[in-house]
């Protein structure tokens, strides 16, 4: 069914103030990072001075981590504005995809032994793609981490990818509790947590996101019953 006029001027509206949202929160990052490491800077050579308290120091020490906390969110946020900008694909080359994937579980493979995890690629050994190798390393380590994380312990992350004429579509699979629909919803929104008890920034699912879309990709979400499938 054809949009109305007036559900098109909204849609067009709503584009509108999203792209706003970004470019503040976007701003924000951009123009706080400089004094914050400077702030950073300053709180560090304090303290180490000779002469202070163990209650002053305790409280430098936890003013630190909340700067290196927010110095992270900000980074992030500068890297999906990039991401977003596309200035990347200039820089774009040749990339076998199954060696990036093993790169990322060969990392993570420490992390899953330690909660009885475990991580298997079903993929094929082929596979080029033109893009941003160290990018596209980080959008799949974000999905693997994230699978790890909500998974819990004994989960089994599969990793698998399948080639058509144009693209190949790589998923990231578990096998853990899953998401509530309306969650699912929302997956890839800026801040958004379904498991505040879980640490983390909201930013990273929105990454994977943009990373994809500079690869000019699609990134989706489905209930795997059990567990929760990215594509």
């Amino acid at each position: 069914m054809p949009l109305s006029e007036h559900e098109q001027r909204m849609l067009d509206q709503i584009e509108v103030l999203m792209r706003g949202v970004r470019h503040v929160s976007d701003t924000i990052a951009h123009n706080l990072r400089t004094p914050l490491t400077r702030v950073q800077l300053r709180l560090r050579s304090v303290v180490d001075q000779p002469g202070l308290q163990d209650q002053q120091r305790h409280h430098i020490e936890g003013a630190l981590r909340d700067i290196e906390e927010l110095t992270l969110v900000f980074e992030k946020l500068l890297r999906i504005a990039e991401a977003e900008a596309g200035t990347r694909r200039i820089q774009f080359q040749p990339v076998a995809l199954p060696q990036v994937v093993g790169e990322v579980l060969d990392f993570y493979e420490a992390v899953a032994e330690g909660q009885g995890a475990k991580l298997v690629w079903t993929g094929a050994d082929e596979g080029m793609v033109l893009g941003d190798a160290d990018l596209l390393a980080g959008a799949i380590a974000n999905l693997v981490d994230n699978a790890l994380k909500y998974g819990g312990t004994g989960v089994t992350v599969t990793l698998g990818s399948e080639r058509s004429s144009n693209a190949i579509t790589l998923q990231v699979q578990d096998d853990g509790p899953g998401m509530k629909p309306q969650d699912l919803e929302k997956l890839g929104m800026r801040f958004f947590r379904a498991d505040r008890s879980i640490a983390g920034h909201g930013l990273g699912v929105t990454s994977v996101a943009a990373v994809v879309a500079l690869h000019n990709g699609q990134l989706r979400f489905e209930s795997a019953q059990p567990g929760l499938r990215a594509c």
